[in-house]
């Protein structure tokens, strides 16, 4: 008999809400360690997916590394109500250290996606160019 897995949805509260219509168990958290506790909590059950807002991955650095390498959960980040990318804006030195290309890569090879931000919003750290 086939397993069945769920897809969580973890974030403040605007961002999640909305994927709650398609069916997703949504989980409204703006508090880092009460979000690590839930991701803890749904990665020891049958939850696949779990999707994070950027925001609160920027607060939980040390569970994205936990997982990153388990089959499951797939830890996959999505835009908070700040919008794409607002994580880097906010941090360029994220850029910098890889960190938003490490996530992309776990992103794509988990999802089959490529996350590029558009031309215009295309952050060079080391030298600015006019799109």
């Amino acid at each position: 008999m086939a397993t069945t897995y769920r897809i969580a949805v973890v974030g403040d509260w605007e961002s999640v809400m909305g994927f709650r219509a398609l069916g997703l168990d949504t989980y409204p958290i703006s508090a880092p360690e009460e979000a690590r506790r839930k991701i803890h909590e749904l990665a020891k059950t049958d939850c696949a997916v779990i999707y994070l807002t950027e925001q609160l991955a920027a607060k939980l650095p040390d569970v994205l590394d936990r997982y990153k390498d388990e089959l499951r959960p797939a830890i996959i980040l999505i835009p908070g109500r700040a919008g794409l990318w607002a994580l880097v804006k906010q941090h360029p030195e994220l850029d910098r250290k890889g960190g938003r290309r490490r996530y992309s890569v776990t992103v794509g090879r988990r999802s089959g996606l490529s996350l590029k931000p558009p031309a215009k919003e295309r952050i060079y750290p080391e030298r600015r160019l006019s799109v």
